[in-house]
C-alpha cells in the first residue's frame, strides 16, 4: 500500500487532529524482512497514532514511544525518540498516567548513553513546546 494511501486511511477520522502538513514527518520506513504487506499494519498504526500524539492524546503518545523504542518492521528503531516521548508523557501530567509510565521512562531512557540522553531531552523539549506551549519541566534522571 502506498504511503500516501496509508496516510489518507490513517487520517480519515472525525477527530480534531493537527493537519499532516503541520507535523514532523511520520517515522515510517519501507524496510520489511518478509513483505510490504507485513509492514502495512504497523505503518498504518503509526500513521494513525502520530497526529493524535502531537495533539496531546495520552495513549497515542504511549503508542508512539513504544513503536519507536521497539524493533518493529515498518517503523524505524529510534530509542532516543522513544525516550523523548516518555519524557513528554511524564511532563504532561496526564490524569491517566501511572507507575508504568515511570517504569517505561526509567527502562527506556537509562539504556541510552549520556549523549543520547541529552539528545532525547532536547527533542522532548521541542515536542513538549509544540504540544503544550511550555518549557519541558525538569525530570529526575532515569534510574
Amino acid at each position: 500500500m502506498a504511503s500516501s494511501a496509508l496516510a489518507k486511511l490513517a487520517h480519515d477520522s472525525s477527530e480534531k487532529l493537527p493537519p499532516y502538513d503541520k507535523l514532523p514527518p511520520v517515522p515510517v520506513d519501507g524496510f520489511c524482512a518478509d513483505s510490504t504487506r507485513a509492514c502495512d499494519p504497523v505503518r498504518l498504526e503509526m500513521l494513525q497514532q502520530w497526529p493524535k500524539a502531537w495533539a496531546g492524546d495520552y495513549q497515542s503518545q504511549r503508542n508512539v514511544a513504544y513503536m519507536q523504542s521497539e524493533r518493529m518492521a515498518g517503523v524505524p528503531y529510534n530509542p532516543v525518540q522513544g525516550c523523548a516521548w516518555r519524557m513528554v508523557i511524564l511532563a504532561s501530567g496526564h490524569t491517566q498516567s501511572d507507575s508504568t509510565d515511570i517504569a517505561n521512562y526509567n527502562f527506556e531512557c537509562r539504556a541510552l548513553t549520556p549523549v543520547e540522553l541529552v539528545t532525547a531531552k532536547a527533542s522532548a523539549g521541542q515536542i513538549f513546546k509544540t504540544i503544550a506551549g511550555n518549557t519541558l519541566p525538569d525530570l529526575p534522571p532515569p534510574s
